[in-house]
């Protein structure tokens, strides 16, 4: 496994030269985070922690190097463990619009492809958004849903810069939602799996979802578009997405993601956008055609229940 422990000395002028800092500095940040591994190359927050008002003195690039070097080479534990003391980094610099343009970049750099570290940067992006979050003294995995319903604890500092890059790069914002779209679907027509996709449909439907999440946050025009587009299709029960080999395995997760489309739409939307919603209630028994048992009725009676009030909140929108 990577860590930063395979950083040794000849690596520093590289270090220094990729990120352009002095070589003394980029020694001594690989000297830091050495400690904030064991010897199994395990993460051990509390050491982290501990070097964070250190590690804050470098701001104008630790977290960039951070980000880009640990990214994809911790286990699961420990990037979740990893997550959650960036954003203890962030918070001691002060500096989470810059923290921001380094994950947005980093995710927009190829929007032909899905990373592993795609979902994480927007949960990460998610935090950044808001000025307070419940979760930020625990590890978080997930953005939570009531997110959506935050307005007053939003950081407009942040939620403006975040809001410049996607309206400056509408293309790109919607290419990389569709990317994410049509590996879901690539999987849904392989039985589950694929030699070509190292990540599982949990993983792509949780990476939709924080993406999703992202843009209910940042709001403006190319939020709006791709939530709609995203309601075009879960909200359909006779699009592809339904008719695939494992399509009928993941209706629960289908379900859900209609969900919190149909909550964000309340939230980005226009009176216009009530019309979509009355068609997804206009095929209710549709939906309930897709499974059987009183699981499936309560899910998509749920589901129903927010269309109606997402429709009714754009219909007494001014």
């Amino acid at each position: 496994m990577k860590t930063f422990t395979d950083l040794k000395a000849q690596n520093y002028l590289a270090v220094a030269s990729n990120y352009g800092i002095e070589v003394r500095d980029a020694k001594r940040i690989v000297e830091i985070l050495n400690d904030c591994f064991d010897i199994q190359g395990r993460f051990i927050k509390n050491a982290f922690e501990r070097n964070i008002p250190e590690l804050a003195r470098f701001e104008k690039k630790i977290f960039e190097i951070l980000w880009h070097n640990l990214k994809n080479t911790l286990n699961r534990n420990d990037r979740v463990v990893f997550l959650n003391s960036l954003q203890m980094l962030v918070s001691k610099m002060g500096q989470p619009q810059k923290a921001m343009a380094v994950l947005l970049s980093d995710i927009y750099n190829s929007t032909s492809t899905v990373s592993i570290s795609d979902r994480n940067a927007f949960v990460l992006s998610n935090l950044f958004l808001r000025k307070y979050n419940k979760e930020r003294d625990i590890d978080i995995e997930m953005t939570p849903e009531e997110v959506i319903l935050v307005k007053d604890g939003l950081d407009r500092d942040v939620v403006k810069a975040a809001s410049d890059i996607l309206e400056g790069g509408f293309e790109r914002t919607f290419k990389k939602s569709r990317t994410i779209h049509n590996n879901i679907l690539e999987l849904l027509d392989n039985e589950g799996s694929s030699n070509n996709h190292p990540m599982t449909l949990k993983y792509l439907f949780s990476l939709q979802r924080e993406m999703f999440m992202f843009l209910s946050l940042v709001g403006g025009r190319t939020s709006r578009s791709v939530i709609r587009d995203a309601l075009g299709e879960y909200g359909n029960p006779e699009a592809k997405i339904f008719m695939l080999s494992e399509s009928s395995r993941n209706i629960p997760a289908f379900l859900q993601q209609l969900k919190v489309t149909v909550r964000i739409l309340a939230r980005l939307g226009v009176q216009g956008d009530a019309a979509v919603l009355e068609k997804v209630k206009s095929m209710e028994q549709n939906f309930l055609n897709l499974g059987a048992g009183k699981q499936h009725e309560d899910q998509v009676g749920r589901v129903m229940l927010w269309v109606e009030k997402s429709k009714n909140k754009l219909l007494s929108s001014t």
